[in-house]
């Protein structure tokens, strides 16, 4: 949600994660919608988000309702509140708005109009990023997110897959949507399984998997023939929840997963829905994927993998006061 496309409202902690960690200099502007002084200062903040003066500084709105968490995190006491951020470290807070709150912007935008290695905001869209979730809409349900955010990549496990492109990093990146060229291709056989532990304890509605074009690159670690002769799309995603440890290829294969899925063998390019029982995936703290190829003796072949869900945040109650005017 936004303000006519303007300022962004955070949806949950992990978003607010990602933005906090992508955007060097950000200010955060906790709010409510029964809070008067709050709504009487928005046009004021809007205008000096459009402001070209500000363009190295990216703004948003934390709603209080749906963001208690938050609140509790930075010890919100008092609506609205602005805390102003350098590389993720909190430099300034206001309670209310105030002329106070133009001093404080105009110091944050000096010292990001002299750092180089900040992009004005207006041309900082992402193709791949903009490409990436224009891909998937139609695939996410009204009320539901991309969960990817909340994967724990330091204890995510890719076994037996290898980045396809020479200059990648690692094969689990695969689940990290926004990095470019992680596709992955199984490594000894056709079977891939990934452990994926999230920070959040999440509701699971689908898995996303991206079918790759399968053409020879020079830059890709299998040849011109294996590509052509010995690789192939996904033609099964079996799906566990909730198992205390990275699954064994044995017991994949040989056990019944809370979702079975089989595909086509003539897969397109493209993405593809894994669209999973939604009852048995609630309260989810990890899934084993395991995907398979309809021959066992080709290279399977994964561009990315995307979770649709909800990130789970704690209902407590957190004592909030309106700032007078």
């Amino acid at each position: 949600m936004s303000d006519n496309d303007g300022i962004h409202f955070v949806k949950n902690e992990i978003e607010f994660n990602r933005i906090l960690a992508s955007k060097k200099y950000l200010v955060a502007n906790f709010t409510a919608s029964w809070c008067g002084p709050c709504q009487a200062s928005k046009p004021a903040v809007d205008s000096l988000y459009e402001d070209a003066k500000y363009k190295k500084i990216e703004i948003v709105r934390i709603d209080l309702d749906d963001c208690q968490a938050i609140a509790r995190k930075y010890n919100i006491t008092s609506v609205p509140t602005f805390l102003f951020f350098e590389s993720q470290k909190e430099i300034d807070r206001l309670k209310g708005f105030t002329p106070q709150f133009k001093t404080a912007l105009d110091k944050l935008s000096e010292k990001a109009a002299a750092d180089s290695s900040v992009v004005d905001r207006t041309n900082q869209e992402s193709t791949a990023a903009g490409g990436y979730i224009k891909e998937i809409a139609s695939y996410i349900p009204k009320g539901f997110e991309v969960v990817n955010d909340a994967i724990h990549f330091g204890e995510t496990v890719a076994l037996n897959v290898m980045p396809l492109y020479k200059k990648s990093s690692e094969a689990k990146l695969v689940l990290k949507p926004l990095s470019e060229n992680v596709t992955v291709y199984t490594d000894a056989d056709s079977q891939a399984l990934f452990f994926v532990p999230l920070n959040h304890i999440c509701k699971i509605y689908s898995v996303l998997v991206k079918v790759a074009k399968l053409e020879a690159l020079e830059e890709t670690e299998l040849d011109a023939d294996e590509i052509a002769d010995e690789s192939q799309a996904p033609n099964l995603v079996k799906v566990w929840a909730n198992k205390p440890a990275v699954l064994s290829f044995e017991d994949c294969t040989a056990s019944d997963a809370l979702h079975e899925e089989r595909l086509s063998e003539n897969l397109e390019p493209g993405w593809h829905e894994i669209k999973l029982k939604y009852v048995r995936f609630q309260n989810v703290q990890n899934l084993n994927i395991f995907v398979d190829g309809a021959d066992e003796d080709s290279h399977t072949i994964i561009e990315k993998i995307v979770i649709i869900g909800l990130t789970g945040e704690s209902t407590e109650h957190t004592a909030i006061q309106q700032e007078e005017e």
